[in-house]
C-alpha cells in the first residue's frame, strides 16, 4: 500500500521501490504472477493514479517504478507468491527498498516496509458440538490441531480458552473426554493446556465437557482462544486463535397446526390438526403441552372430538372452546400428529378467523424447553340456497 499525505504540496512522480524475495531465506519461494498495476490500484477512479506505473519481477526481486500519487491519494495492489511444500517452519521477515519519488523536481524518499510471513504446517480449529443447547445443559468443546507439514513434526507449547469471556459463568466439567494431542488441560472458566504434540500429516483433538449457566438468555456468544503456540521444524510458530459460537436456544419444540378441510360453512365440522416435533439433535423430549382458546378467534367454536393421537399425549376440552394437550412425548428429531374434529357454530358469520395457540412447553433431561405458538386462519363462507 502506498500512501500519500494531503497536504503534500505536489504530485509525488517517478515512484519506485524493490523487494528482493531471496534476503527472506526460503528456498524456493517464487511469485506465481503479477497484478496489472494500472487495475489493481484502480488508474481511472478514486484511491489513486498507478496507471502509468510498472511492476516486474526478475530473480526473485519486485520492482514497482514510475508510479504518480497526487496528495491524499493511496492506492494497494497485491503480488501472489508460492511457498514451497518443504519451507521449514518459522517466521521470515520480508522488508522492501526505501521508496523513492519526485516531488515538484526534488527527489524524496520514504521509509522501507517490512512485515512477517509465518510458515507453519498447523492449522488451530474449535467447535461447540451438540448446541444449540439449553441453559443448563452441557455442551461439547472440540478443539482440532492439524499437522499439514509433508515432513515437520510439531510439539504445542500452549494455547489457553478463557470461557467466561464469552458466557460468564460457562465452564468445564471435568478434564479431557478425549484428548489424543497427548498433552495436558487444566482449569474450569479459563483452560490452558500444554504439552503434547501432532506429527507430519496427522491431526489430533481434544474434547470437554462445558456447562451453561441455568437461566442462560438465549442467543450467540462468541468463544476466542488464544493464538496457538508450538515448536515445528525446530522454529517456534504462533498460530492465530481458534474461535466459534456457542448458540444457547430454550426453544427445541416446533408445533404447527392447520385447518386442514376448510372453507368450511356454518353449522359444519371442521378438521383440526396439531403436528409437534422435536427439533433436538441429541435429546427426547417429554411432558410436551400447549392450549388452544379456540373462542378468541371465534365466539362459540368449540371442540368436539380427537379422530387422532399419536403423540402419547392428554387431550381435553371436549365441549369447550379450549383444547388443552398435555403429557407428549417425542424422541430425537421425532414428530407427531393430533388431529381434532371442531363445531363451528351456526351463526358463525362468514369471514377470516385468525386460531392461535400458546407457546408449548416440555421437559429435556430435567430441563424447562420451549416453542413458538402455533397459527392458522379459519376461512367460514356462507351456505348456499338454490330454490
Amino acid at each position: 500500500t502506498l500512501t500519500y499525505p494531503a497536504d503534500a504540496s505536489g504530485d509525488a512522480t517517478a515512484m519506485g521501490f524493490t523487494d528482493d524475495l531471496n534476503t527472506m531465506g526460503i528456498a524456493g519461494l517464487t511469485v506465481s504472477g503479477l497484478p496489472s498495476v494500472g487495475e489493481a490500484c484502480d488508474a481511472d477512479g478514486p484511491g489513486g493514479n498507478l496507471g502509468t506505473g510498472t511492476l516486474s519481477e526478475s530473480g526473485g526481486i519486485l520492482t514497482f517504478a514510475d508510479g504518480t500519487l497526487s496528495p491524499g491519494e493511496s492506492c494497494t495492489f497485491s503480488v501472489t507468491l508460492d511457498v514451497p511444500a518443504g519451507a521449514a517452519p518459522g517466521s521470515y521477515i520480508n522488508t522492501t527498498s526505501a521508496v523513492s519519488a519526485t516531488v515538484e523536481g526534488v527527489t524524496a524518499t520514504s521509509a522501507a516496509a517490512s512485515d512477517d510471513l509465518n510458515v507453519a504446517g498447523l492449522s488451530f480449529t474449535k467447535e461447540f458440538l451438540g448446541d444449540p443447547v439449553i441453559a443448563g445443559d452441557t455442551a461439547t468443546l472440540r478443539f482440532t490441531i492439524e499437522n499439514i507439514h509433508p515432513t515437520a513434526d510439531a510439539t504445542i507449547t500452549f494455547f489457553t480458552d478463557s470461557l467466561t469471556a464469552a458466557l460468564s459463568g460457562l465452564a468445564a466439567t471435568g478434564g479431557p473426554d478425549v484428548d489424543t494431542c497427548g498433552g495436558t488441560l487444566s482449569g474450569t472458566t479459563s483452560l490452558t493446556y500444554t504439552g503434547g504434540g501432532v506429527l507430519s500429516g496427522e491431526t489430533c483433538t481434544i474434547e470437554v465437557e462445558v456447562l451453561v449457566p441455568a437461566g442462560t438468555a438465549d442467543g450467540s456468544y462468541n468463544n476466542v482462544t488464544s493464538a496457538l503456540s508450538a515448536t515445528q521444524g525446530g522454529a517456534a510458530v504462533v498460530i492465530d486463535p481458534a474461535s466459534d459460537l456457542l448458540v444457547v436456544d430454550s426453544n427445541r419444540l416446533q408445533l404447527t397446526k392447520s385447518f386442514t378441510d376448510d372453507p368450511v360453512a356454518p353449522g359444519d365440522p371442521v378438521t383440526l390438526e396439531f403436528t409437534l416435533t422435536n427439533l433436538d439433535t441429541g435429546e427426547a423430549a417429554s411432558d410436551i403441552g400447549f392450549s388452544d382458546d379456540l373462542g378468541a378467534a371465534l365466539a362459540g367454536l368449540t371442540f368436539a372430538s380427537v379422530l387422532t393421537n399419536d403423540c402419547g399425549a392428554t387431550v381435553t376440552g371436549t365441549g369447550t372452546t379450549t383444547i388443552t394437550v398435555a403429557g407428549a412425548s417425542l424422541g430425537v428429531g421425532g414428530s407427531c400428529i393430533i388431529r381434532t374434529i371442531l363445531a363451528v357454530p351456526a351463526a358463525a358469520p362468514a369471514g377470516i378467523y385468525t386460531n392461535t395457540t400458546s407457546d408449548v412447553t416440555g421437559n429435556m433431561s430435567g430441563f424447562a424447553v420451549t416453542g413458538d405458538p402455533a397459527s392458522d386462519d379459519l376461512d367460514v363462507i356462507q351456505k348456499l340456497s338454490f330454490s
